[in-house]
């Protein structure tokens, strides 16, 4: 009995990791939880958080509790889909808003190490949308 339960438990972890793309990536026009476009996100002092978005090239960020933003890239973007760290360039902390043609810098590392801690590559900001605001009118 306790074989079985243990293959059943295996096979529901191996099945819920299981890819479940089937080959078509989300796209701003495909992606329902994709909002208005915006000129720009500003944050008070960081962002909160950020996560890969589902379509090919884009990070969700995060400001506060409830502020969910897609910024998607001038162009392919490889770099965005494992990174662990991200940063911004110096227009950023001037004005603490991401804007298009501000560069994102990703590190899929958490280590510091070098003279700039997030090497592994940027990307060029295209455009800024509200993200996942449906939930928030469903209520």
């Amino acid at each position: 009995m306790r074989a079985i339960g243990c293959c059943l438990l295996a096979t529901v972890l191996l099945s819920s990791c299981a890819s479940t793309d089937s080959g078509e990536r989300l796209t701003v026009e495909t992606d329902p939880k994709v909002g208005e476009q915006i000129d720009s996100i500003c944050f008070s002092r960081a962002i909160n958080g950020f996560s890969q978005w589902g379509g090919r090239d884009g990070l969700v960020l995060t400001r506060g509790v409830n502020d969910k933003f897609l910024v998607t890239f001038v162009g392919p973007c490889p770099e965005a889909r494992n990174a662990l760290r991200i940063g911004f360039d110096r227009r950023f902390a001037g004005s603490g808003c991401v804007r298009p043609g501000n560069l994102i810098y990703m590190s899929s590392s958490f280590s510091a190490g070098g003279a700039n801690p997030l090497d592994s590559g940027f990307c060029r900001v295209g455009r800024v949308y509200e993200y996942d605001r449906k939930t928030d009118e469903a209520e």
